[in-house]
């Protein structure tokens, strides 16, 4: 079933270049490690289009395409702390996230892990980086990784994401080792 859903989304995505995607519609979940628990006849496939529409707006840097992907009672803590309610005012405080991230700036979903806890609730995480983003003076800023840890509900059908705390592991100040 997990093979299936990957495949789907594979085609639903469009394949990789160069193991590297260029654009946006290039972008699959098929080659990023993930963890499903209890997916057995829950619908996993909508879980993932829903972490497939968080990597792509991530990386279009789209304010608007990013808040749709949270209830409209969403609860938001940013890396730095902020605490954001509601779906417009995630969509209102990410407009300027977004805003001026150069060209060069690129976020990936590393892993993620999955959850069901009940068939119209998701406990997940998604590790992701940030590579090559500018500071507001214009420099470049060193390489970040996080976690973005969530509470998904599917209401009317629709997976969002309701409870939200991204969580920096790295920002750029510690070594990273070798892999």
């Amino acid at each position: 079933m997990t093979k299936i859903i990957a495949m789907s989304l594979y085609v639903l995505f469009s394949p990789m270049l160069n193991g590297q995607a260029q654009t946006a519609n290039e972008l699959s979940l098929a080659n990023v490690p993930g963890q499903i628990s209890n997916a057995e006849g829950n619908d996993m496939a909508g879980v993932l289009k829903l972490i497939g529409g968080f990597q792509v707006a991530l990386f279009k840097g789209d304010a608007r395409a990013f808040a749709d992907l949270f209830a409209e009672d969403a609860d938001f803590i940013n890396v730095k702390d902020k605490s954001i309610h509601g779906r417009e005012d995630i969509y209102q405080h990410h407009i300027n996230v977004f805003k001026g991230r150069p060209a060069t700036r690129k976020n990936n979903v590393l892993s993620y892990s999955v959850r069901f806890v009940t068939p119209n609730v998701v406990a997940s995480e998604i590790k992701w980086d940030n590579k090559h983003t500018m500071g507001p003076d214009g420099t470049t800023l060193p390489d970040r990784d996080g976690v973005w840890v969530s509470v998904m509900t599917r209401e009317n059908g629709q997976w969002y994401f309701k409870v939200v705390r991204n969580v920096m592991l790295n920002d750029g100040t510690k070594a990273v080792p070798a892999k």
